[in-house]
């Protein structure tokens, strides 16, 4: 079976990294009108990558039969991060909506809004660190590829 995972798992970064610049950029006075579009259109792309890399990093996690030792705990490392991180992106996206639709207490939103985009910025960068070390160091998901010599 084909595994998704392996290009699914650059959406998030890439989502996250976006909305990250979007924000700085929203900071100046001149750009925050602009910015606003694109700000709905990547947290939604924040949270749809997060729930698709998550659930193909399941997909891809039963292909890989037993494993043991350092190798399965790095693994349970990378999946329980993979839980904080989608984790934490829903909480982004509820907190941007929330916040857009709220009269009072706009700063409060505002402010988990900012810790949830820094929360789901680091475990991106986290749980990509350690997927690639699964599959650099241990070999994690490789498959050698056999040829008949002629």
């Amino acid at each position: 079976m084909v595994s998704l995972h392996p290009p699914l798992s650059g959406l998030p970064l890439a989502a996250a990294l976006g909305l990250l610049v979007c924000e700085v950029l929203s900071c100046f006075s001149n750009l925050r009108a602009r910015m606003n579009g694109y700000r709905s259109a990547l947290v939604l792309c924040v949270v749809c990558s997060a729930c698709l890399s998550f659930l193909s990093g399941y997909q891809a996690s039963s292909d890989l039969g037993t494993i043991a030792g350092d190798v399965e705990r790095e693994l349970g490392k990378h999946h329980a991060l993979g839980r904080f991180y989608l984790m934490s992106a829903l909480f982004l996206g509820t907190f941007f909506v929330v916040g857009r639709k709220a009269r009072y207490g706009k700063h409060v939103l505002l402010a988990l809004y900012y810790a949830a985009l820094i929360a789901v910025v680091s475990l991106t960068v986290w749980t990509g660190r350690l997927g690639g070390d699964l599959v650099f160091e241990h070999g994690v998901g490789v498959k050698t590829k056999v040829t008949n010599p002629s």
